[in-house]
């Protein structure tokens, strides 16, 4: 009878830790480590960075030496090529953190990474620059008397 409940107790034990190992495996996403295509915006590069500036609106009372530098958003560009999960890695400011994140709310859908012909999701880091006026520009201002 003892034996019984030892081999009983074994059992379960195997089969509970075997259910966990089976669980984390179904819920952790499959690492890719190199894509035969790269997910892209519609029209290329040249097209993505034309959208981030014309959707880029400062407010009213900004000047031209307000704070200028990068914000850094991960973003999840899934099989469909629906941008998902925008988050932000690397803050500027509030305000020029949120004017980030609407402008990749109103992104059109990309065209999704593929591995092997297969369309599949890929995080990916964008950063949004926030620079009011070239810094060439404000140079030459300064040596105009402008």
């Amino acid at each position: 009878m003892k034996q019984v409940l030892v081999f009983s107790v074994i059992i379960y034990l195997l089969t509970a830790s075997l259910s966990a190992i089976c669980q984390n495996e179904t819920l952790e996403p499959e690492l890719i480590l190199a894509l035969s295509e790269p997910p892209s915006f519609p029209g290329g590069v040249t097209a993505l960075l034309k959208f981030i500036d014309e959707n880029k609106k400062y407010p009213e009372h900004w000047r031209i030496d307000s704070i200028e530098g990068k914000v850094f958003i991960q973003i999840i560009i899934d099989s469909s090529g629906n941008i998902i999960s925008p988050k932000i890695i690397r803050s500027l400011n509030p305000t020029l953190d949120s004017i980030a994140v609407n402008i990749i709310i109103k992104m059109p859908k990309w065209s999704p990474g593929k591995q092997e012909k297969k369309p599949v999701a890929v995080q990916y880091i964008l950063p949004i620059n926030f620079g009011l006026e070239p810094k060439d520009t404000k140079n030459k201002r300064k040596k105009n008397g402008a």
